[in-house]
């Protein structure tokens, strides 16, 4: 896994998010929108301590502020630790000892025995894959009853299930009784509605396979009194590679510190399914054409579907990749909306897009529940985004700082014709 980052442009994009307490319906979310926002912002800052997974902030029980980030690489002498930084604010952070204590300076062993670990195989013979589980932690919460440290863990697992390039993907949950020093994965908590295991050509029997549940970005929201994870699935050509990537959420109470069956996956218009194993819709942009936000039940990827991804997208017979793959999510108290930044990816099905490079971020009105937005467009967009608060530097509700917006950036609302999708930028164009 590697993530690149570039300059930055505008754009406007119109999605739903549903970061609400009751599920959305058909008429609001074709209800009107006087106008797209778009978001102003500083230049660029340095970003000089880059991970695999975004730079994830929060407060423990006795105020301090810390970030976490961690990479699991694949070679058999690459590293594989859980790092965290600690300090005033993200400028000023630096390492914290428990980086190289206890489970955190070499997760080998905690990935390979975790309930996912234990459940995998190792890559055939040869494979650069070197072990059965590769697995990281991707966003902490503190639990003020007990001071214990809680995170969701996106696991890499089985690797080359079909002999193709790729992995199974799914989500457990760890907590930590020593403010991080030490893990232990407890159980799985967001998973494939599908098999996982190897060469299953039953639960598969066609040319494709699906790729499970992964790269999540935990929302904690307080307020509402529930955790949200936006999380990924994508659609793997068997002997080929991914091509098809599609969005989602899931969402559990803040009681219920984020076990297993506590987790409620968003599926045709409610948070009906449950996370390990449930359905799940794929979120899209709503347009006076696709009023919900999601795609209808029987328009989504079916493995009994026969077709190459490519050849099933075009026929419609499974969707395209999602714009809304991978979401990182905050509320702006100052604009009273939940705000969102998505994860670009290269669409095999949408040409363009290899050239729009866009970036947007996007708005939700939790009281009207009308769809609103505003946006930016890199060239070459980041794989981690975030919220920092340019007024409380250590203040954010997710990750990373490269050229986010936040609570302060002017928004304007542009005239009707300049509220477009973002054009290819001039200059020369990088590979992503």
């Amino acid at each position: 896994m590697r993530h690149r980052h570039g300059p930055s442009a505008r754009v406007t994009l119109t999605v739903a998010l549903i970061l609400t307490s009751a599920p959305l319906t058909a008429s609001a979310a074709s209800a009107a929108v006087p106008g797209s926002f778009t978001v102003s912002v500083d230049s660029r800052s340095s970003w000089t301590r880059p991970d695999d997974t975004p730079a994830f902030p929060f407060i423990d029980k006795d105020g301090t502020f810390y970030y976490q980030q961690s990479h699991s690489l694949y070679g058999p002498n690459d590293g594989r630790s859980w790092s965290f930084y600690t300090g005033a604010d993200f400028d000023s952070a630096s390492r914290a000892a428990i980086s190289d204590a206890g489970t955190n300076p070499d997760t080998t062993a905690l990935c390979n025995n975790s309930p996912t670990g234990v459940e995998s195989t190792y890559a055939p013979s040869g494979s650069g894959y070197s072990q059965r589980n590769f697995c990281v932690l991707s966003g902490v919460w503190v639990d003020p009853d007990t001071g214990h440290w809680y995170g969701l863990v996106h696991n890499e697992f089985t690797p080359q299930p079909f002999g193709d390039g790729i992995h199974y993907d799914g989500i457990d949950y760890a907590v930590s009784i020593d403010q991080g020093r030490t893990w232990t994965i407890r159980d799985h908590v967001i998973t494939s509605p599908y098999s996982t295991d190897r060469g299953d050509n039953v639960a598969f029997p066609q040319q494709t396979y699906h790729y499970g549940d992964g790269d999540q970005r935990l929302y904690v929201d307080a307020a509402s009194g529930y955790f949200y994870a936006f999380y990924g699935s994508r659609i793997v050509d068997k002997y080929g590679g991914w091509k098809a990537f599609y969005g989602h959420v899931a969402r559990a109470p803040m009681a219920g510190k984020m076990a297993p069956g506590s987790w409620r996956k968003w599926y045709n218009g409610a948070w009906s399914e449950p996370g390990v194993g449930g359905r799940e819709s794929t979120l899209m942009p709503v347009t006076a054409t696709a009023p919900t936000g999601y795609v209808a039940v029987d328009k989504e990827y079916k493995p009994t579907t026969p077709g190459t991804v490519d050849q099933q997208v075009a026929a419609g017979t499974t969707p395209p990749t999602s714009p809304l793959f991978v979401m990182d999510i905050t509320y702006n108290a100052h604009l009273g909306l939940y705000r969102g930044r998505r994860h670009h990816r290269r669409r095999p099905d949408h040409p363009v897009d290899l050239h729009r490079r866009h970036q947007p971020a996007v708005a939700d009105d939790p009281a009207s529940r009308r769809r609103l937005h505003d946006g930016l467009c890199p060239q070459r967009p980041p794989a981690h985004r975030g919220f920092p608060d340019r007024r409380r530097p250590g203040h954010s509700a997710a990750g990373h700082r490269q050229h986010a917006p936040a609570v302060g950036d002017r928004l304007t609302v542009p005239a009707p014709e300049e509220q477009s999708s973002c054009r290819p930028p001039s200059r020369r164009r990088q590979r992503q």
